[in-house]
């Protein structure tokens, strides 16, 4: 499952990944972010994956990329801070990353809370 809020204040999507996750719900919830109105073009995405655990292949991982390349650029910039400590989802969020199409948006892991809001500050 997969959970997010955008705090106003500080202008970070909040999200929170928990038991398996699949390629339909990264699919899902990507959506969503996108329909929000409200959300700044300057996209800060702090996701705990902390007790997730992803289910869906390296070439399901592939679609996943493709999906997010061929969505209109609503966002000037976004920077999505993981935090985890799978292996798999460390390995996942490196590759995506290395080979993602646009380049304003960057994914990062994360093992710390604090390392990650870190970096999502000064970001872009």
């Amino acid at each position: 499952m997969i959970d997010f809020h955008f705090n106003k204040e500080d202008g970070i999507i909040y999200a929170k990944s928990t038991g398996e996750i699949t390629l339909e719900q990264m699919i899902d919830a990507r959506e969503k972010v996108l329909a929000a109105e409200d959300i700044p073009h300057d996209l800060r995405i702090l996701e705990d994956a902390t007790e997730a655990v992803i289910s869906f292949s390296m070439a399901e991982l592939r679609k996943l990329r493709e999906f997010a390349g061929n969505q209109p650029p609503k966002y000037n910039f976004v920077g999505h801070a993981v935090i985890m400590n799978s292996p798999k989802g460390v390995a996942f969020g490196m590759w995506f990353n290395e080979h993602s199409r646009r380049m304003n948006y960057k994914v990062k892991i994360f093992q710390t809370r604090e390392a990650a809001l870190k970096w999502l500050n000064v970001a872009n």
